[in-house]
């Protein structure tokens, strides 16, 4: 019975270990496509916006109780295109309907189609 949880164990790892280098190989592989990243300040409406309290995990039995952060999450649209952002200051300087400018960052591979898009506060 015991070479049975030592053979768990083993497979297990390399489990793990095998499941990490696929997920690495392919974070390379996806740096490797981007050609090129274009940034433009640009002008989003704000759709929707909503507020997630942190919640209170006990991990750490009673001593060491710890809390997610609360999330201000706003969501934006530009172009057909949603985006959401996680800021407090923009969370409570805006309302639905508001247009703000952000910075949006697009990563473009080489034939020029977008492989990933981000957005930035100014």
């Amino acid at each position: 019975m015991d070479i049975f949880w030592i053979i768990i164990i083993v497979f297990g790892t390399l489990y793990f270990f095998i499941k990490w280098l696929i997920d690495l190989t392919d974070k390379v592989k996806k740096k490797l496509e981007i050609k090129n990243t274009k940034t433009n300040v640009v002008p989003m409406k704000v759709v929707n916006k909503f507020f997630v309290e942190g919640k209170l995990e006990k991990i750490g039995g009673n001593i060491l109780p710890s809390k997610y952060p609360d999330s201000y999450i706003i969501e934006l649209k530009y172009k057909d295109s949603y985006y959401k952002i996680n800021d407090y200051e923009l969370y409570n300087n805006s309302n639905i309907g508001d247009t703000i400018s952000l910075q949006l960052i697009n990563n473009i591979d080489k034939n020029g189609n977008i492989i990933n898009s981000s957005i930035k506060k100014i």
